[in-house]
């Protein structure tokens, strides 16, 4: 009776001291993040996520806490993906928005690669649902051509509405005009429209200058990283059109920076 009672109270006294001791692990996990980095050779939000190990299975609850948070989201975001990107994901995509762009930027790049190469991704869903409530709140622009992959990656013809107003979007700053319009495209591509896939074909079917400047070498560039991007076999190239680039790269070395498939495009010749 008398250890049955000793309990009671315990129990009682740890329950009145819950929100205190829960408020003084936001306290502490807010000074880390705003703690001065000890380590130059790596980045701080490893040294966050170490000195966040005591908290156990509660630092990323409290973490994702802070995602909101102007000052403190981006390094939230960080750390969480450090100590449990898994763990970490559906909490950030919960968050996203009203979590900014930075959050967003995060969250989206380091998943993405998983996404194109087909790795297996349980959040996919939540993934997506977070990159559509992004586009609708007119995030930035940045986020926004993340989240327009995202929705390729993930989506399906009930977003091409959605997409199609990026590709016709009306950005004041043309560079992110372009931008924009080009993620639009090669989402829409990647999800199957053969009106967008016709029209990145298009593209590449296009003569190139005999002097090809800057600006022309940017758009073919472009239109290569759609069609990889698409993983469409139409676009396999043929020895013709390798024999093609070659000749580009070698007549045109100024451009060549421009010009060369990266590592997303290689994947469309696999």
């Amino acid at each position: 009776m008398r250890l049955m009672l000793t309990l009671v109270v315990v129990v009682l006294l740890v329950g009145n001291y819950a929100p205190a001791l829960a408020q003084d692990d936001l306290t502490t996990t807010k000074a880390v993040l705003n703690s001065p980095r000890r380590d130059w050779n790596r980045d701080p939000w490893q040294e966050h996520a170490e000195d966040l190990e005591f908290l156990g299975d509660r630092a990323l609850p409290l973490l994702a806490s802070l995602l909101p948070d102007y000052d403190l989201g981006y390094q939230a975001a960080k750390t969480m993906l450090v100590i449990a990107p898994d763990k970490a994901a559906p909490l950030l995509f919960a968050a996203i928005p009203p979590a900014d762009r930075n959050v967003q930027n995060t969250a989206f790049n380091y998943f993405l690669p998983r996404l194109y190469l087909g790795d297996r991704f349980p959040f996919a869903r939540e993934m997506h649902d977070a990159a559509v409530r992004c586009l609708k709140a007119g995030t930035n622009a940045d986020a926004a051509e993340q989240a327009l992959l995202v929705i390729g990656l993930t989506g399906g013809e009930d977003d091409y509405p959605l997409l199609e107003s990026y590709y016709e979007n009306h950005h004041p700053t043309e560079y992110w005009r372009i931008r924009l319009a080009n993620a639009a495209e090669s989402a829409l591509a990647r999800l199957g429209s053969q009106v967008y896939l016709d029209s990145i074909q298009l593209q590449l079917s296009a003569p190139v200058p005999a002097g090809l400047t800057e600006a022309e070498a940017y758009l073919l560039d472009a239109s290569m990283r759609k069609a990889g991007f698409s993983r469409n076999q139409r676009f396999i190239p043929s020895s013709a059109v390798i024999s093609r680039i070659r000749h580009l790269l070698i007549r045109d070395t100024v451009s060549i920076r421009h010009i060369r498939p990266d590592r997303r495009n290689a994947h469309s010749i696999k």
